[in-house]
C-alpha cells in the first residue's frame, strides 16, 4: 500500500511495542512471488491494496513478520498487520462491518500462507470467523495470523484482530489448499479437492 497521511496513527505506545521489536521485520504485504510488475499488481490483491487503500476505510497498514509457537508447538512464522480503520467500511454506527471482519482476516491469514508456504499457490477453501467484540472505528488495530498444521496440500491456518490493549475483537480458523501445478492434469474447474 502507498504511503498514507494516516501512517502517523500508528504512533501510538502500543503500536511502538511491535514497530520498535528486534525480532518483527518489516515486509509489503504481496501475494506476487519473486519480483512483481505492473501487471501483477493490477491483477492480484487489489481489493485490500486499491479498492480499500482510501482516507475513509483502510487508512494505512504496516505488515511484519515475526516467530510464534503455533498450538502444536511448534515455532512458526507469524504474519503481523497494523491497520488503520476508517469509518467507510462500517456496518453499524462505528464498527466495522462484519464482512470486513472476515475480508481483513481473509487477507491476513493469506499472508501468512504466504510466509509459510512461497512456492506455490494457495487458495482459500473455508474460513470460520468469530465475532468477540465489536472492532470500532476510526482506529488502529492488529492483525496476527500463523499456520497450525499442514496436511499435505492443505494449510490450517488461525488469526485474528485485536485492539491496543490485547483484547480479540474478532478470530478465524480457516483452510488454504495448494493448487496443482500445470501437467498434473487438471483442469482450472478441479484444483481445489473436495473436503
Amino acid at each position: 500500500m502507498p504511503s498514507s497521511p494516516h501512517a502517523s496513527d500508528f504512533d501510538l505506545p502500543w503500536c511502538a511495542k511491535i514497530t520498535s521489536d528486534p525480532s518483527a521485520h518489516e515486509r509489503a504485504i504481496s501475494f506476487v512471488r519473486g519480483t512483481p510488475t505492473p501487471l501483477d499488481l493490477s491483477r492480484r490483491n487489489t481489493l485490500i491494496g486499491h479498492t480499500l487503500a482510501t482516507p475513509s476505510t483502510l487508512r494505512a497498514t504496516r505488515t511484519f513478520t515475526r516467530r510464534t509457537t503455533n498450538g502444536a508447538g511448534e515455532s512458526v512464522p507469524e504474519c503481523v498487520m497494523l491497520m488503520s480503520l476508517g469509518s467507510g467500511m462500517n456496518g453499524y454506527p462505528d464498527t466495522l462491518h462484519g464482512g470486513m471482519n472476515a475480508t481483513l482476516l481473509d487477507t491476513l491469514l493469506g499472508s501468512a500462507v504466504v510466509l509459510r508456504d512461497n512456492s506455490g499457490d494457495y487458495m482459500t477453501r473455508t474460513l470460520t470467523v468469530v465475532y468477540d467484540r465489536p472492532v470500532r472505528t476510526p482506529a488502529v488495530v492488529l492483525g496476527r495470523a500463523w499456520c497450525e498444521r499442514l496436511e499435505g496440500r492443505k494449510m490450517f491456518m488461525k488469526g485474528c484482530l485485536e485492539d491496543g490493549e490485547g483484547r480479540v475483537l474478532t478470530s478465524a480458523e480457516g483452510l488454504w489448499v495448494r493448487l496443482k501445478g500445470e501437467g498434473d492434469g487438471v483442469g482450472p474447474e478441479s484444483v481445489l479437492p473436495k473436503l
